[in-house]
């Protein structure tokens, strides 16, 4: 499955929301037979950071038009 867009506005971060919102995405996932979330994220320190420390990592296959779609995007996989 495809997460599409998440965000979490700046005052609200650090709150465990994108945290339940991403955990949320990966139940969804599951439930509907998906074993990965692909995620194409922006270049930030802290978004790529925040992916990581979710479980995802860098994809060695990634969706030729999403990434041709968002060429600074980092596309990304999570295991749900």
């Amino acid at each position: 499955m495809i997460l599409d867009m998440m965000q979490v506005s700046s005052e609200c971060r650090g709150l465990g929301i994108g945290r339940r919102l991403f955990e949320v995405g990966k139940d969804e996932a599951r439930k509907n037979g998906a074993e990965a979330l692909y995620i194409s994220a922006c270049s930030s320190e802290e978004t790529i950071a925040f992916y990581r420390v979710m479980g995802s990592d860098l994809t060695v296959n990634p969706i030729k038009e999403i990434a041709e779609e968002e060429p600074f995007d980092l596309q990304m996989m999570c295991p749900v």
